[in-house]
């Protein structure tokens, strides 16, 4: 599996609008942060989880081949209001793509974006998609198996967390999560690779997301091999400084790493 971090940045990326601090005007490449995302790919198949506004940006710049696949966490706009720029890889596959999509949010999805599901008419460039509806059950792509992890975004409530295996190796991606449930956590507990959200080095809580602090924490009781944070604002610090005091096999993500495994 080859892991890159699309983008490691929360709803408002870095640097903010019209924002002067030291995070938002630096000039180190780690402190600029689009929308969280990451692309896995496993052998010729790639996979997408959540498509943000900054897709196509993220598209350019990785220079991905092919996206053959589509899963989102949840629907709110800084993951999946960038689904209108997938039409490009309709026309080079001249086929609709794969969404994986939580049951519960089938009604908000085809509310915003229900002409993606539509039949083709000839003469319209337009995104197909079409819509498999998940709850818990691993599905199969070859021999990786994605399995969707039931957690809680706060008040948002139910979302879904994602375990990517294959050869052995686990990666779970855990964005936008408060609570991991005992069954979630038993799934991912001592994996290779875990990916947890943290939107600032304050002690500041949320009700929706885990501080710096809290995430080192949960990243204590996964026991991962490697534990990196993401969905980043720029009231994290600087990328540099705050890596620099973090505990060992934890760090920042930062847009454009890649993790191979």
């Amino acid at each position: 599996m080859r892991l890159e971090f699309f983008g490691c940045g929360t709803s408002q990326g870095v640097p903010e609008i019209l924002c002067d601090c030291k995070v938002c005007t630096s000039i180190d490449e780690n402190d600029k942060r689009l929308r969280s995302s990451i692309y896995v790919k496993h052998n010729d198949f790639n996979i997408v989880v959540d498509i943000t506004p900054d897709f196509r940006e993220q598209c350019l710049r990785s220079k991905i081949p092919m996206v053959d696949a589509i899963f989102l966490t949840h629907l709110h706009a800084d993951h999946f209001m960038g689904m209108d720029d997938i039409r490009k890889f309709n026309k080079i596959k001249d086929a609709d793509i794969p969404l994986y999509l939580p049951h519960l949010m089938e009604d908000d999805f085809r509310a915003v974006f229900h002409y993606t599901l539509k039949e083709q008419i000839p003469g319209l460039f337009r995104p197909r998609l079409s819509l498999n509806l998940i709850d818990e059950d691993p599905i199969m792509f070859g021999e990786m198996k994605v399995t969707p992890l039931k957690v809680l975004h706060g008040d948002s409530g139910e979302i879904r967390s994602y375990l990517f295996e294959s050869d052995g190796k686990r990666i779970a991606y855990l964005t936008d999560c408060k609570v991991i449930p005992d069954k979630a956590m038993s799934l991912i507990k001592d994996c290779d690779i875990a990916i947890l959200g943290a939107l600032w080095d304050k002690d500041w809580d949320h009700s929706g997301h885990w501080n710096l602090q809290q995430a080192i924490e949960v990243a204590k009781e996964i026991n991962a091999k490697q534990s990196y944070f993401t969905h980043i604002t720029h009231l994290m610090g600087l990328h540099k400084e705050v890596n620099n005091k973090l505990p060992k096999h934890t760090q920042l993500a930062h847009d454009g790493l890649v993790i191979n495994l």
